[in-house]
């Protein structure tokens, strides 16, 4: 999270800051200031996002001004529309990698767990006999480690077969949303 002036944030977006100025009046969000003598704080993440989703608004129109004496499009267009700006929306995020799949991470850190899990639940019964004839702290120290290297790489070769899978689940998602988006274009190229 960054924090910075109108005068950093017009630097940031190539502008003058009086048009920082007139986005702050249409709505663009501040964290603060903006007092007598305290610069506005602009946070740059939220404000890049509102620009994102304002300029999308603008070029696929908004519902709400659709219905209010503008084009009037049907309820399909307006749909669409929607669609469309939700998915430029999502697919922006994504390229700036700031959105994540939270569902993706939560299967992946589940996964991760139970790998650790079984590799160590088993760690005892393969070892408690040949420990219970150790009596060199060296040697069973020297044991224990080799132990915990085979498991380390054992754990190693499942986590990279598991990523793969959930990488290959995504990309199947990927698809699938690239084929709908094929599909919606064919229907606009049709009417």
């Amino acid at each position: 999270m960054s924090i910075v002036n109108k005068k950093g944030f017009a630097e940031i977006c190539g502008v003058d800051p009086r048009t920082i100025g007139n986005w702050i009046d249409e709505g663009m969000p501040v964290q603060g200031g903006g007092g007598r003598g305290r610069a506005v704080e602009i946070e740059t993440k939220k404000a890049i996002d509102w620009l994102i989703v304002r300029e999308i608004s603008r070029k696929y129109g908004d519902e709400e001004s659709e219905g209010s004496g503008g084009r009037k499009g049907t309820d399909e267009d307006r749909a669409l529309k929607r669609v469309r700006r939700e998915e430029i929306s999502f697919r922006l995020e994504l390229k700036r990698k700031q959105a994540a799949p939270v569902d993706g991470f939560m299967d992946l850190a589940l996964r991760i767990a139970s790998v650790y899990a079984s590799q160590l639940d088993g760690l005892s019964s393969r070892t408690c006999s040949d420990l219970a004839a150790m009596d060199d702290p060296a040697e069973i120290r020297a044991y224990l480690h080799g132990e915990t290297r085979q498991i380390r790489a054992s754990t190693a070769e499942q986590l990279v077969d598991e990523i793969q899978k959930l990488a290959k689940e995504s990309d199947e998602l990927i698809a699938l949303s690239d084929s709908g988006r094929g599909e919606s274009a064919a229907i606009e190229d049709s009417e």
